[in-house]
């Protein structure tokens, strides 16, 4: 590939993530702190948009709550299946 080919390919995949609308709305419901946890960590998926690396300190630093917060999100998103 070429340098020229290469900078297209950045500018078309751009910056996005996919999430579960069903999921994230019926996080939302059950509390702010889980429908914000399940949006950063969709954001944080790698290009399978199913698998993140992102952690409770991800979700504590970009929602400015505590990791104690994110951490008990995130464990109700697992209990519920969302994650």
């Amino acid at each position: 590939m070429t340098k020229k080919s290469d900078e297209c390919d950045k500018k078309v995949r751009g910056d996005f993530f996919l999430i579960d609308v069903d999921r994230a709305v019926a996080a939302a419901k059950r509390s702010m702190n889980e429908g914000l946890a399940y949006l950063v960590l969709a954001s944080g998926t790698a290009a399978d948009n199913r698998t993140t690396r992102w952690s409770a300190t991800a979700v504590a630093d970009r929602v400015a709550i505590g990791v104690d917060y994110a951490r008990a999100a995130i464990q109700r998103l697992k209990d519920a299946g969302d994650i």
